[in-house]
């Protein structure tokens, strides 16, 4: 979906027409600097996947049933990568000015986020079963040259970036389950074609808002908070920094005085709960996304980026990201009643949910 519009096309073939008349080196030398003007940067690549990863490593319940969900529907979605760096972080993206002399611990780059001009970036898509699609194709040229363009700079700055973090901020997650449409309704708009318009396929499946019931909701865990498709933020983790499935929630928050609790699903180290709260601090300092609520640091393989060999050139780099679609709704009835628009992701032995998984792809090799 990277589109070139019309008047870029229009100067490109009368500057193309004009160098005809020129010197063979100059007409090659400035048709590649007007070229580099249409030319994105390489950001960090990502990938979605919804294909079955064939895992026998379930306690999913036994009712399951295989092959009902087709789609997850991303209503909003931001991902961003995070590297740890005590004290030497860098402020990229805030959309509030960070105050002089403020010292970071992460430097965070954007990767997907609302589209500054038309029905691009993270609105309103769909992940299919079996399917794999690059985030890219979900950007506009403008917004994916801004974007990479910042990470670039920093990267040939510092040399490398280690990806210790990778931040799926969601708001209004659906499902197509049953072919039928699972969303939370906003702003007045209740017919499926106002969300899935770059479906036509899906567009004029049933919609059953989450919104149904008092138990409604998308449930991202056992333990987690019902919140009515507002699932809140995966954070996909170096496992040297968080080894086993964690599930933190801002509890008695105070805006005026910038305080609040956190309220974790099991012990934690000190090396985790340090992590844990430097990130809380850390977005709540450079105000660069939507804000935290609830967080699911779910350990994986991250890689290493970089151009000096000590990891992945970033041309050669994609991050695979896999939901399960086969294994991601837990059926059994006291989690999921879809007649009340309840719905709860299942979990795997391991207590990943949704079938999550991460592939770190090398295109050298």
């Amino acid at each position: 979906m990277k589109i070139i519009s019309q008047s870029a096309i229009s100067l490109l073939i009368l500057f193309t027409f004009l160098a005809c008349s020129k010197s063979k080196d100059h007409k090659n030398d400035e048709i590649l600097a007007l070229l580099s003007l249409f030319s994105v940067p390489k950001g960090i690549s990502v990938q979605f996947s919804g294909e079955s990863s064939g895992s026998a490593n379930s306690k999913i319940n036994e009712n399951v049933e295989e092959n009902r969900l087709k789609a997850i529907y991303f209503g909003q979605l931001k991902i961003y990568a995070h590297t740890y760096v005590p004290q030497k972080g860098k402020e990229l993206y805030s959309t509030v000015p960070v105050k002089p002399g403020t010292i970071l611990d992460w430097t965070t780059t954007m990767i997907l986020a609302q589209s500054f001009a038309g029905p691009y970036g993270g609105n309103d898509n769909l992940i299919k079963t079996n399917e794999v699609v690059d985030i890219d194709s979900w950007m506009n040229n403008s917004d994916a040259k801004f974007i990479n363009g910042k990470f670039q700079d920093y990267l040939n700055e510092t040399s490398a970036f280690k990806v210790d973090l990778l931040e799926l901020n969601l708001y209004r997650t659906g499902l197509i389950l049953d072919d039928k449409f699972y969303n939370l309704t906003v702003s007045g708009q209740s017919e499926t074609k106002d969300y899935l318009y770059k479906y036509p396929d899906y567009s004029s499946l049933e919609m059953v808002p989450f919104q149904k019931s008092p138990d409604a909701g998308l449930k991202l865990c056992d333990i987690c908070d019902l919140r009515s498709g507002i699932i809140g933020v995966i954070m996909l983790t170096r496992r040297e920094l968080i080894g086993t499935v964690l599930y933190v929630k801002k509890t008695n928050e105070n805006f005026e005085a910038g305080t609040y609790d956190l309220e974790y699903s099991r012990a934690v180290t000190v090396a985790e709960r340090n992590i844990v709260e430097s990130i809380f601090k850390h977005e709540k300092t450079v105000h660069y996304g939507r804000g935290f609520q609830s967080l699911a640091f779910i350990p994986a393989d991250l890689p290493l980026i970089s151009r000096d060999g000590s990891g992945i050139k970033p041309e050669d780099l994609a991050i695979r990201v896999k939901f399960d679609l086969s294994k991601a709704i837990d059926f059994d009835p006291v989690k999921t009643d879809l007649s009340a628009a309840k719905i709860t992701f299942a979990e795997d032995s391991n207590s990943i949910p949704m079938g999550l998984s991460v592939e770190v792809i090398d295109k050298s090799k």
